[in-house]
């Protein structure tokens, strides 16, 4: 829907050794202008490390998605998941059957498009659609419950009614997608690899070249918005007059007021990071400034609690940080929305 001094690094990488950790498998078979291969491959790489760092925060389990199609007490229920070409913005028909997702594992598809104005990127989940047949849906709805929900994390969407059957639907995350702008420049054609390059830091492995929009940081943001920061029916639930998340009132001092503003945090709301304690935007701020690097922070943290997501250990607000990751610094100041 966006350096530091040497540490003693304990990362999530290495906690999640210990922690059953997310799967995001990201899938770049849509990826026709070859995003992921710009300046040598580091785009990908870039994008590859964003998920992996994001795997390995969350710890919740989610049971193996199969299939969509569920029969019982002589009704039929059927789930149909879609998500974004992620290049051609087309609905495509994720098919459990021919393409299972594994236990703990949540795809989501990447590419690129040419995106207007100062959007860097968008990400989001699957949607879904709901069609059956018979009279009595209970059973089938309460298998499909069983096999949609995943068994945990969260609530992405809800199906309701059939033939004007009433049914129960929540569907847990499986799907989604994300793509990054290619006509950075807003004219006619797509950029070629030197304007790319002149626009992105690819490398995450160097600090960001000013002038540049950091990849890896904006990759981030937008997996999270893939597993339903911002996008999900857990999300709306908690986002009323003010953010009823516990967790996240808990890391802000003890307020839901201004927390949030649509599919993000409020413009002007700091967190620290979970690397330093250093103050910082949180990742899930609605921008990043050029030349800039966001990290998680215990607002993001806290608010993948709230929509249901179960997360390595975090320091409790206020508290020694004990878990760090190697990172660097930020500069708040807003100025291109991811």
């Amino acid at each position: 829907m966006r350096f530091s001094r040497f540490l003693m690094i304990l990362s999530f990488a290495s906690l999640a050794q210990t922690a059953s950790g997310l799967n995001i498998m990201l899938d770049y078979s849509y990826d026709t202008f070859d995003f992921g291969g710009r300046s040598g491959g580091a785009a990908k790489a870039a994008i590859d490390q964003a998920a992996a760092d994001i795997s390995s925060l969350i710890t919740t389990s989610l049971s193996a998605f199969t299939q969509s199609s569920f029969t019982a007490g002589g009704s039929t229920v059927n789930v149909t998941t879609t998500f974004r070409n992620p290049t051609t913005n087309a609905a495509v028909i994720h098919d459990p059957v021919a393409n299972p997702i594994a236990a703990d594992t949540v795809v989501i598809y990447v590419g690129s498009q040419a995106l207007t104005g100062t959007t860097l990127a968008q990400g989001g989940p699957s949607s879904f659609s709901l069609s059956g047949s018979g009279v009595d849906f209970a059973a089938a709805a309460t298998l499909a419950n069983i096999h949609m929900g995943r068994g945990d994390g969260p609530q992405i969407g809800q199906l309701s009614k059939v033939g004007g059957s009433s049914v129960d639907i929540k569907l847990g995350s499986s799907v989604g997608n994300l793509w990054f702008d290619i006509n950075t420049n807003d004219d006619a054609s797509l950029d070629s690899d030197t304007e790319l390059e002149a626009f992105w830091h690819f490398d995450h492995t160097t600090a960001p070249t000013p002038g540049k929009y950091d990849l890896y940081s904006v990759a981030k943001h937008e997996i999270l918005h893939a597993i339903g920061v911002g996008t999900s029916d857990s999300w709306d639930n908690l986002n009323g007059a003010e953010w009823t998340g516990a967790n996240a009132i808990a890391a802000n001092g003890g307020s839901g007021a201004g927390l949030v503003t649509g599919g993000h945090f409020s413009p002007g709301v700091t967190s620290v990071r979970l690397s330093d304690g250093a103050a910082q935007e949180p990742l899930m701020g609605p921008s990043i400034t050029a030349g800039s690097r966001k990290d998680v922070t215990e607002l993001d943290a806290a608010v993948l609690q709230d929509i249901e997501w179960s997360t390595a250990a975090v320091p409790e607000p206020g508290t020694p940080l004990l878990l760090l990751l190697a990172t660097g610094g930020f500069l708040i100041v807003r100025r291109r929305s991811h």
